[in-house]
């Protein structure tokens, strides 16, 4: 059983269910079926694994004033960020992590100065705590 991280569906055997469609990882579209939740799953699967003693990040953080791109975490205090991919195998030819505007986005972030650290929602399900370390401790040692 898999699941979804933009909208939250469950999936058998590698099929998607009915009433859903294979582009849903790059912006929460589904039909009427199934609720559009955009990054519902990846934001718990992040949120509920951060320890209660730091500072809750910001979600879905705008960092550039003329284009719409966003952050899924940031702590805009100490210019840091985490983003959490979708699944690459979900959409036909790699999904949408890997195209030229995620790129783009990334390389502004960090000509701009921000510290991105990107997980898959994999990654955090199986090594979390691993992964939450490395930014806490980026965090710690910040001024």
């Amino acid at each position: 059983m898999a699941e979804c991280f933009e909208c939250g569906a469950k999936f058998k055997d590698g099929g998607f269910p009915q009433g859903h469609r294979a582009d849903c990882s790059r912006g929460g579209k589904a039909v009427a079926a199934i609720p559009q939740t955009k990054n519902k799953g990846k934001e718990s699967e992040f949120l509920d694994r951060w320890p209660g003693e730091y500072p809750p990040p910001e979600t879905e953080y705008r960092f550039h004033e003329s284009r719409r791109w966003r952050f899924d975490f940031a702590w805009p205090e100490h210019w840091v960020a985490v983003e959490v991919d979708g699944n690459a195998w979900h959409v036909k030819g790699g999904g949408g992590h890997m195209q030229d505007k995620d790129l783009e986005k990334l390389n502004m972030a960090q000509s701009l100065g921000w510290t991105v650290f990107r997980f898959s929602p994999k990654m955090l399900r199986l090594e979390g705590d691993r992964w939450m370390g490395l930014v806490k401790d980026y965090l710690d040692a910040q001024p």
